[in-house]
C-alpha cells in the first residue's frame, strides 16, 4: 500500500515537472524540512496533493502560492502515510505560475521552520 501511494506521488511530480500546456505551472514534488510532509501538483488534473509522510504526531500542511500570496493552505489531519488531494486554483488563468510549499503543524498551527518551498516556474 505504500509503494503504491509513493508511486502515485512520484508520478505527480514527474507530472508537475512536465507542466502540460494550457494549465498553471509548479514546483513539482515539495518536502518539509524534517521530510514529514510532502506537496505534489499535478498540471494534467490541476490537482494537488499533501501527504504526511512520518508517524510523528504532527499533521501535514501544503500551501499554495499564487502571484506570491498565499491562495490556498490544505491540512492532512489523517495519519502517518496518508494523502488528501484538493483542486483550489481551477479559477487561475492558463499557465498561471504558483508555489508549493510543504509544511508539518499542530492544532491549526504551522511550525514555520519545518516549510519548504520551490521558486515560481515562470
Amino acid at each position: 500500500m505504500k509503494l503504491a501511494r509513493l508511486g502515485s506521488v512520484v508520478a505527480m511530480g514527474v507530472a508537475a515537472v512536465g507542466f502540460a500546456a494550457g494549465s498553471a505551472s509548479a514546483s513539482g514534488l515539495v518536502y518539509s524540512a524534517d521530510g514529514g510532509a510532502s506537496v505534489g501538483y499535478d498540471s494534467s488534473t490541476e490537482y494537488w496533493t499533501v501527504c504526511d509522510e512520518k508517524a510523528d504526531g504532527h499533521a501535514a500542511v501544503g500551501r499554495m502560492y499564487y502571484q506570491g500570496h498565499l491562495y490556498a493552505t490544505v491540512w492532512n489531519k489523517d495519519g502517518a502515510h496518508s494523502c488528501v488531494t484538493s483542486r483550489d486554483e481551477a479559477w487561475m488563468p492558463d499557465g498561471a505560475s504558483i508555489r508549493l510549499e510543504a509544511c508539518v503543524g499542530n492544532a491549526g498551527k504551522v511550525k514555520e521552520s519545518s516549510c519548504v518551498s520551490r521558486p515560481d516556474k515562470a
